[in-house]
C-alpha cells in the first residue's frame, strides 16, 4: 500500500478533501458511492488495501444508516482513529446537506427552471458514475481473490459471474419495468437487504456443515423467499414470510454454530475501545448542537431521538427512508406533509450524497426555521439533525464492526467476504438502471428517450477521457456539456 503521508500534519485535511469530493459527485444512492470511494481511496490516494475497504463494505451493507457515511467513516477509522471516524464521515455527509440547506433556504427564491437545469448537469455526473461503476465490476472480475481450496479458478470464475447476474435478474425488476414504460408490477424486485438476507443464509448454513440435503433445503428455502418476496408472485403472505424467517434462522444459526467451532484462530475483538472511541467521539455533537436547538423549540429532544431510532431501523437505501422519515416525523406532526413533500423531498433528490443524512437536516431546518423564525435557528437545528444522522450511522456501524472482528476468521464469515464484491457487482447494474431511469424521466416520450441518447453519449466520452484527465477535470467537462446539451435538446424538440 503507498505512503501518501495521511498520518502528517496534513493527513487529516487530506482525507477529509478526498472524502469531501467523493461527497460532491455523490449522485445515485449509497450503493453508487461503492466505486466512487474505491477508485478515490484504493486505486487513487492508496490510503488503504483491497480486502481493507471490501470488510467495510461488508459491514456497512448490513448495518442500517447511510452506507456511504459509514464506509467514509470506517475508512477514517483505519486512518486516524476517532479522529478520522469524524473527518471521513462528516466529509463525506457534508456537501450534500450544505447544498440542501442552501436549497431549502432559498426554495421560495426559486422556480422550476433551476431544478431542471440541475438535472441537466446531473446528467453528465451520473455518465461519469456509471463509468466507475463498470470500472468497479470490471475490477471484480479481472482482480478476484484467490479461489478456495480444490476449486479451478475458471470455475470459480464462472460461480462469481453467476452470483452477479442472478443478484442482478433479482433486483432489476422495478427500475428496468419502468424504464421501459410498464405498468405491472415486475416478477422479481428484490431489495438490497432481501440480498443480503439470502446471502447471509446461504453461507451460513452451509459453511459449517457441507451436505447435499442441507444444500438441497437451502436451494427450496431461498426459491420459497423469493416467491413471497417478488413484487409480481400472487404467492405473498405476511404469515407465511415469518415461518420462513424462522426456519432459515434456524438453519443459519446451526451452520454459523458448526462454523464457529472451526474458526482458525483465537478472535481479536475487533478493537473494542478504538470503536468505543468511535462512538463516544460520535455522540459528542449531537449533545453540543443539542444546546442550542433546545432554545429554539421543545421539539429539538425528540427530534434528535427520533432521528437517531429512524436512522437505526432504516434498512434499504434512500428511498426506503424516505418513508420511515414520514412515519416518524410528518404522522407525529413534527414537519407537515406539504412541507415533506413539497419542499424536502424534491431537493434530497435531485442533490448529491446520503438521502438519510440530507432529510434529517431538511427536517431539522424545517423545524428550527418556522420555531425561530430565522434562518439561523434553522440552520442550528439542521445542525442537529445532521450529526444525529451521523451518530446513528457510524455508532451503529462500529457496533457491528466489533461483532465482525470477534468472528472474521470463522469459516463462515471468511466465506462471505470472498462473495461480497460479486454481489455488490450485480447491484452495481440495477444501480446503472436507477440513473437511466432518473435521466429518462426529465421527459416523456422521445424526449424522455432523447435525454437517455445524451447520457449515453456522454458515458462514451467520459470512457475516452478516464484515466487521460483528472476526474474532477472530467466532472466538471461533462457537467459543462451536458447542460449545454440538454439545453439545446430541449429548445430542439420542445421548442423552447
Amino acid at each position: 500500500m503507498k505512503d501518501k503521508g495521511i498520518h502528517t500534519k496534513n493527513g487529516p485535511l487530506r482525507l477529509f478533501m478526498t472524502m469531501f469530493q467523493a461527497g460532491l459527485i455523490g449522485f445515485g444512492g449509497g450503493n453508487a458511492l461503492i466505486p466512487v470511494l474505491y477508485q478515490k481511496t484504493v486505486e487513487e490516494e492508496g490510503l488503504l488495501a483491497d480486502e481493507q475497504y471490501e470488510e467495510d463494505v461488508l459491514v456497512a451493507s448490513i448495518t442500517p444508516g447511510a452506507l456511504p457515511v459509514e464506509i467514509a467513516g470506517g475508512i477514517g477509522h483505519r486512518l486516524l482513529g476517532w479522529k478520522g471516524t469524524l473527518i471521513g464521515a462528516y466529509g463525506m455527509a457534508l456537501p450534500g446537506v450544505i447544498l440542501t440547506l442552501a436549497f431549502l433556504a432559498l426554495f421560495k427564491l426559486l422556480n422550476e427552471e433551476v431544478f431542471e437545469q440541475i438535472g441537466y448537469i446531473s446528467v453528465g455526473v451520473y455518465a461519469f458514475i456509471c463509468v466507475l461503476l463498470f470500472g468497479y465490476v470490471k475490477g471484480t472480475f479481472a482482480n478476484r481473490p484467490s479461489c478456495a481450496e480444490g476449486i479451478r479458478e475458471g470455475r470459480q470464475y464462472r460461480y462469481e459471474l453467476a452470483v452477479s447476474a442472478v443478484v442482478f435478474a433479482l433486483t432489476c425488476g422495478k427500475n428496468l419495468y419502468r424504464i421501459l414504460g410498464s405498468t405491472q408490477t415486475p416478477i422479481f424486485g428484490l431489495a438490497t437487504i432481501d440480498i443480503f438476507i439470502l446471502a447471509f443464509f446461504v453461507i451460513f448454513t452451509n459453511a459449517g456443515r457441507k451436505n447435499a440435503f442441507r444444500n438441497t433445503v437451502s436451494v427450496l428455502l431461498c426459491i420459497l423467499y423469493i416467491a413471497l418476496k417478488g413484487k409480481g408472485i400472487p404467492l405473498q403472505s405476511a404469515v407465511g414470510i415469518d415461518v420462513l424467517y424462522v426456519f432459515m434462522t434456524v438453519m443459519a444459526a446451526t451452520g454459523l454454530a458448526a462454523s464457529l467451532k472451526n474458526k482458525r484462530k483465537a478472535a481479536g475483538g475487533g478493537g473494542k475501545r478504538e470503536r468505543i472511541k468511535d462512538i463516544a467521539a460520535l455522540a459528542a455533537p449531537v449533545c453540543v448542537f443539542l444546546i442550542p436547538a433546545f432554545f429554539i423549540t421543545a421539539d429539538s429532544a425528540a427530534f434528535a431521538g427520533k432521528g437517531i431510532l429512524s436512522s437505526v431501523i432504516s434498512f434499504g437505501g434512500g428511498d426506503a427512508y424516505l418513508t420511515v422519515a414520514d412515519g416518524m416525523f410528518v404522522s407525529s406532526g413534527l414537519v407537515s406533509e406539504s412541507v415533506f413533500y413539497g419542499n424536502i423531498v424534491p431537493v434530497v433528490n435531485i442533490l448529491p450524497g446520503s438521502i438519510l443524512c440530507k432529510t434529517l437536516s431538511g427536517v431539522g431546518f424545517s423545524i428550527g426555521s418556522e420555531a425561530a423564525g430565522t434562518v439561523i435557528g434553522g440552520l442550528l437545528t439542521a445542525a442537529l439533525g445532521f450529526s444525529a444522522s451521523v451518530f446513528a450511522s457510524c455508532g451503529i456501524f462500529s457496533l457491528i464492526h466489533i461483532c465482525y472482528g470477534a468472528v472474521s476468521d470463522v469459516p463462515a464469515f471468511m466465506t462471505l467476504k470472498t462473495w461480497i464484491r460479486p454481489i455488490v457487482s450485480g447491484l452495481m447494474f440495477t444501480v446503472i438502471l436507477s440513473l437511466i431511469y432518473q435521466v429518462k424521466q426529465m421527459g416523456e416520450g422521445i424526449a424522455g428517450w432523447g435525454y437517455v441518447g445524451i447520457m449515453a453519449a456522454l458515458f462514451a466520452a467520459a470512457s475516452v477521457l478516464s484515466g487521460r484527465k483528472s476526474n474532477m477535470a472530467i466532472i466538471g467537462i461533462l457537467a459543462a456539456g451536458s447542460l449545454v446539451i440538454c439545453n439545446l435538446f430541449k429548445m430542439a424538440v420542445l421548442g423552447r
